[in-house]
């Protein structure tokens, strides 16, 4: 069932034409769907493909100009055309039809709640935990979000181009007394990246394996939000601190790449304390 005052955005970077079939599986239920390509190079095929979906506006930016630019766009274009809400999604996130009909029924039922929702999420994990639950932060990918509370908070930080963009915006909107929540019965099929097993006295565990230049983006832009938001919410800001600290010590035990990857992370601080925001600039 389409809602008119639901509208989406997917921001897209060097899809393949897997991503026609990602979009199917929650385009029917908007009033419009916005779909922002950052690629440099934009890809026949999958254009050729784009360009035949109804209810729909390819933009394409030819330039990587960070997710945060994407989704103000699609979300300024989804208020100049009336939407009250929007639904956020990457690339290579899909919603099974069960899980999508959970997830509006969800929305329906919580929309009344209008002036303090500021985003609804599915889960992104299954962790067993069911029900609606407050959270200080979720991931961008699948959320529903209150476009009147977006506006309320200027929407996502330009600057960061990537990296705790999500982060950065959910704990503003809890400034601005939104509430974010996260609907634990929903689950979203996302691709989390690539992980790694490591062996080590006798434990086994997963690491995640990022580029030297994504450690660039999570370095500088977490030292942004940890000294923008640590007064207002020290509690959160400390836990993503030690989650941190205990990544970079897996990183310097573990990675292939840890020479690169400690060289990024310098230039990450470097880059924080000079004020040098936007894409990495070599």
């Amino acid at each position: 069932m389409v809602n008119r005052k639901l509208h989406g955005v997917v921001v897209l970077y060097n899809p393949g034409v897997e991503v026609i079939d990602a979009i199917e599986s929650y385009r029917q239920c908007l009033g419009h769907l916005y779909i922002i390509d950052n690629s440099e190079r934009r890809n026949e095929q999958v254009f050729s493909r784009l360009s035949l979906l109804p209810q729909s506006t390819y933009i394409g930016e030819y330039e990587n100009k960070g997710v945060a630019l994407a989704l103000n766009i699609g979300a300024r274009e989804a208020i100049k055309n009336g939407a009250q809400w929007l639904l956020t999604m990457d690339q290579d996130s899909t919603f099974r039809a069960a899980e999508l009909e959970k997830f509006l029924d969800a929305f329906e039922a919580l929309r009344s709640r209008h002036d303090e929702i500021g985003i609804l999420s599915p889960s992104h994990n299954d962790k067993g935990v069911k029900g609606l639950e407050v959270r200080p932060v979720v991931m961008t990918s699948g959320n529903i979000l209150n476009l009147h509370a977006f506006t309320c908070v200027s929407g996502f930080e330009e600057k960061l181009f990537i990296d705790a963009v999500d982060y950065d915006f959910c704990l503003r909107l809890k400034n601005s007394k939104f509430t974010v929540f996260q609907i634990n019965d929903v689950m979203l099929d996302h691709k989390l990246g690539t992980t790694k097993e490591i062996s080590f006295i006798g434990f086994r565990r997963s690491i995640s394996v990022h580029s030297p230049l994504r450690r660039y983006y999570m370095t500088r832009n977490a030292l942004y939000y940890w000294r923008k938001h640590f007064w207002k919410h020290p509690i959160f800001v400390v836990s993503e601190i030690m989650k941190f600290s205990k990544n970079f010590i897996e990183i310097m035990l573990f990675s292939e790449n840890r020479r690169a990857d400690f060289g990024y992370m310098i230039r990450g601080i470097i880059d924080y304390y000079r004020g040098n925001f936007g894409q990495f600039k070599n």
